[in-house]
């Protein structure tokens, strides 16, 4: 199974304190992270994604976050995922979080877990499972 770290609200996150809970969290995912922070401030929207193999304490001492940001947080968002790799292949493209755009909103979500009822849900939405490399990424349609 995957680990998850996130916040959401209107106050600035400790970002010290996520990467710490993700790191501590690290044996529930080893294959990959994937973090995302976006944030709106009164001077515009902030927004950083990344993903990368190996476990969280590699993938952060690598990662990069821009403290230069200026304005009040409004609003913003912090997801990260330790991705244990039990379906589909360990790539980055598999990492989550993921990303989709459908009728012009951007969602990004991420999966703790293993579908059991892929071939059904496919049925259901007329998608075709092997257009799904990971069966997580079937949720986002």
């Amino acid at each position: 199974m995957c680990g998850l770290v996130g916040f959401n609200g209107n106050k600035k996150p400790n970002i010290a304190a996520l990467k710490l809970m993700s790191i501590i969290n690290r044996d529930r995912g080893k294959d990959s992270v994937g973090f995302l922070i976006n944030n709106i401030t009164n001077r515009g929207i902030y927004e950083n994604y990344q993903k990368d193999f190996g476990d969280p304490l590699a993938f952060f001492s690598k990662f990069t976050f821009n403290k230069s940001i200026t304005g009040k947080w409004t609003s913003n968002s912090v997801m990260i995922h330790n991705r244990s790799a039990t379906r589909g292949l360990r790539t980055i493209e598999n990492s989550h979080p993921f990303v989709y755009e459908k009728d012009g909103v951007t969602h990004y979500f991420c999966h703790n877990g293993t579908l059991t009822n892929e071939t059904e849900l496919c049925k259901i939405y007329g998608l075709n499972p092997v257009d799904f490399s990971v069966d997580s990424k079937l949720l986002g349609h």
